[in-house]
């Protein structure tokens, strides 16, 4: 065991059990709301053999939206629990644990440990998240957020070592396609990944102020100037000797122009 996992096994416990402790109220809720038509008055989830269906099925018994991976879990949750609902509620916590530990590790890409943990700390115990744990539906947005965070938190990895391969995008597109099948806002992931490449990689542009080009064109006229020969700046003190006609003769002047 490396020193940094030994450091680093305490944060994710205490981020696990924080998770843990905040979402286990909702361990006791029945199914509600859209649990009853998604789940128990949906044919698809109460049995094995309607899997294949699954995947070229609605969500909604009415045939609405496309979440063939949440529906799936629903009937593997079926099957292993029945018609009790401790039994899902017991898998969102689980997966609302992986979705916290999951946010710690991509924080610890963009932050110190201290800011890592401490975002992640919000993260898992933020109300906004009531609904998505204490509802059995909110899977979907659970199993979205997973694999969302693991395709942005693998791109920041993989783009710091250089071009990402052609191996390395199919994978990255297998974790966008599986949010996808989990919730429609896993179409988001793609622009996640440009705004990683966008505020991660791609070096700050200078910025140039109004009247800056001139003045540096100025500083390089100047410059070139300074290193004129020095022959050039002699011909030009030179110059006036041809003015000394005015007052002296022309003899005179020329022979000290040649000796100049």
């Amino acid at each position: 065991m490396t020193l940094d996992v030994r450091r680093r096994w305490p944060v994710g416990l205490t981020l696990g059990l924080l998770t843990a402790v905040t979402a286990a109220p909702s361990l006791y809720n029945r199914f509600v709301y859209d649990d009853v038509p998604a789940i128990v008055e949906n044919t698809l989830v109460h049995s094995l053999s309607a899997a294949p269906a699954i995947w070229t099925s609605g969500y909604w018994p009415i045939g609405l939206l496309y979440r063939p991976l949440t529906i799936q879990l629903f009937n593997l949750e079926w099957v292993l629990g029945g018609e009790r609902s401790r039994v899902f509620h017991g898998v969102s916590i689980l997966l609302a644990i992986l979705t916290t530990l999951l946010v710690w590790r991509l924080a610890s890409r963009l932050l110190p440990p201290l800011g890592a943990g401490i975002a992640a700390a919000l993260f898992a115990v933020h109300p906004v998240h009531v609904e998505a744990i204490a509802n059995i539906v909110g899977q979907s947005e659970l199993l979205a957020a997973i694999f969302a965070v693991l395709a942005v938190e693998r791109y920041l990895v993989w783009r710091a070592q250089g071009a990402i391969g052609l191996g390395r995008r199919l994978i990255l597109a297998g974790f966008t396609l599986l949010a996808i099948f989990s919730k429609e806002t896993g179409y988001a992931v793609p622009l996640l990944i440009g705004i990683a490449e966008l505020c991660r990689f791609r070096p700050p542009r200078r910025a140039v102020l109004p009247g800056s080009r001139g003045r540096r064109a100025d500083r390089a006229r100047s410059s070139r100037r300074s290193q004129m020969p020095h022959r050039q700046h002699s011909l030009h003190r030179a110059r006036p000797c041809r003015a000394t006609t005015r007052s002296t003769s022309l003899r005179w002047s020329e022979s000290a122009c040649r000796t100049a």
